[in-house]
């Protein structure tokens, strides 16, 4: 808008020279008018150039804001305190926490299937099953459902989170049954499985998958890639 207005200024002066010169008006008047266009042209090109100023510095300001976001996340990541796969972390009360294994798979089964059990298969085309096994032992005083032990959250390239869901497995390995009907007795181990249907690229890609365990009020990053 700024730009056509420039040229109807720039019109008008031409116009009014043109006047000038046919009609013998006074030259003096016409040129006080040429004049204040010519002000008011340079009046334009200065807010032009103010406007365009401070569009680079939005641009510029938005893509500070992303790499700041992306520096938090990873100044985040670098505060928490990590969990190493087979090394045991004690919660005094609460619970002896073992990270076993980590996989991703389009189906996931039982550790020892029987005749009959459940398992969970990724509906997508382009869709896997991300699963991250955790040995639990109770050391509360009485039962507690195996739900209540952990929370956990994938996360691909420190921003794409999927939150996982858990199943506990049953009969030394047979089948899987919810974690929200069964408790872990004291003293007694469990194997739980956090799991997420995520896309196929958090397993082909060659950018950083994590977990965020959550545990009795403290989140823990164990590094799966």
């Amino acid at each position: 808008m700024k730009y056509r207005l420039l040229i109807l200024v720039a019109i008008c002066i031409l116009s009014l020279t043109a006047c000038s010169s046919n009609t013998g008006g006074n030259s003096s008047e016409v040129g006080t008018k040429v004049a204040e266009l010519e002000q008011k042209v340079k009046s334009l090109e200065a807010e032009n150039k103010k406007l365009k100023d401070q569009n680079a510095a939005t641009k510029t300001s938005g893509n500070n804001t992303e790499a700041t976001s992306q520096t938090k996340s990873e100044e985040q990541n670098k505060k928490m305190p990590l969990l190493a796969k087979n090394k045991m972390q004690l919660f005094d009360n609460f619970a002896e926490i073992t990270i076993t294994k980590t996989k991703f798979s389009k189906k996931i089964e039982p550790s020892s299937p029987t005749s009959f059990y459940t398992y969970y298969e990724a509906k997508g085309e382009d869709t896997t099953y991300l699963a991250l096994y955790i040995k639990i032992k109770n050391l509360n005083e009485s039962g507690k459902t195996a739900n209540k032990f952990a929370n956990v959250i994938f996360k691909y390239d420190d921003k794409f989170s999927y939150d996982a869901f858990s199943v506990l497995e049953e009969n030394g390995g047979g089948n899987f049954t919810y974690t929200n009907i069964t408790d872990i007795n004291p003293l007694s181990s469990n194997t739980v499985i956090f799991l997420a249907e995520v896309p196929k690229e958090v397993e082909t890609g060659n950018k950083s998958v994590t977990a965020e365990v959550k545990v009795n009020g403290e989140t823990y990053l164990y590094k799966i890639r």
